[in-house]
């Protein structure tokens, strides 16, 4: 328990790092026995997080941040306000998802946009994950769908009538299976075919 509230949870190894909005906190657990290990204060508030190559990813609003396991900022990438979920595909590729713009972008290292989706049949995409193929899934929460794209952000397919998706999350040795979390509070495990 904390007093503050999660807004992102990943894993990395024996840690957990868990976001905390706008209490402008990251905290990281131990994996084995769930004791606080360190909390890391950040400039802003920080929502969706990922890690690649033991470096974290926070999406903060305005700006994904890059930095080190500890903290430490190491760059900060500027994006479009709205910005509250990223992760980081197996090119080192921020995808992140614009939920006021109703797009979803990535971009490299180099602050270069690599691609935008967006579509008619998107809204408020907020949640996003990939699979072990690197294909994207993008919550549409008002759209009640979730779009699939290939990681050079062309459309694969939609699934479709699906309440309020928040958040997704595909386990990454078994593209066959997905959890997805409504903005209702229910939590619905899918089966991909």
């Amino acid at each position: 328990s904390t007093d503050y509230s999660p807004g992102s949870v990943c894993v990395c190894g024996n840690e957990i790092y868990i976001s905390c909005g706008t209490g402008k906190v990251i905290i990281v657990l131990s994996s084995e026995t769930f004791a606080v290990l360190r909390s890391m204060t950040t400039k802003k508030s920080c929502y969706g997080l990922d890690i690649k190559n033991d470096q974290l990813y926070a999406a903060c609003t305005d700006s994904i941040d890059l930095m080190n396991k500890n903290g430490h900022m190491i760059r900060s990438y500027d994006v479009q306000k709205s910005v509250q979920c990223v992760i980081v595909n197996k090119h080192q590729n921020m995808v992140y998802s614009n939920y006021a713009e109703h797009t979803v972008s990535a971009m490299n290292t180099s602050s270069q946009t690599m691609w935008t989706y967006e579509s008619p049949n998107l809204r408020f995409p907020f949640g996003i994950e990939h699979d072990s193929r690197d294909n994207v899934y993008i919550t549409g929460k008002d759209s009640n769908n979730i779009h699939v794209l290939s990681s050079e952000g062309v459309l694969l397919r939609v699934f479709e009538n699906i309440e309020q998706p928040w958040f997704i999350a595909i386990p990454p040795d078994d593209d066959s299976i997905c959890c997805i979390c409504s903005n209702n509070g229910d939590m619905t495990i899918c089966r991909i075919v």
